[in-house]
């Protein structure tokens, strides 16, 4: 199997899977682009820094919260969706 992106559930997987790939003799991102999710505080110093999509932690566990309390009162829980930015940085292999 050929591929030449991941998209990683989380950046502790994203930065793991990049370390995999060294290990594997591959370069992230010329060989392979790398994106993750969360932008937690070590993304951004990670060797390449990570790509990856920013989400409002606060604005979801206060979303979590109110869906649960509607649900515990008997009323409708409807999805939402909350908003998210793309932080691009190298290891998707965008210039920057």
């Amino acid at each position: 199997i050929s591929f030449d992106a991941v998209f990683a559930a989380s950046d502790v997987i994203a930065m793991s899977a990049i370390n995999a790939f060294r290990t594997g003799g591959k370069n992230v991102p010329q060989e392979i682009a790398v994106v993750g999710y969360d932008d937690i505080l070590s993304s951004a110093w990670f060797s390449p820094a990570l790509t990856t999509v920013r989400q409002g932690i606060a604005e979801g566990g206060a979303a979590l919260v109110d869906l649960l309390l509607k649900k515990i009162e008997g009323e409708d829980a409807q999805t939402m969706l909350l908003p998210t930015n793309l932080v691009v940085r190298q290891s998707c292999g965008a210039e920057l």
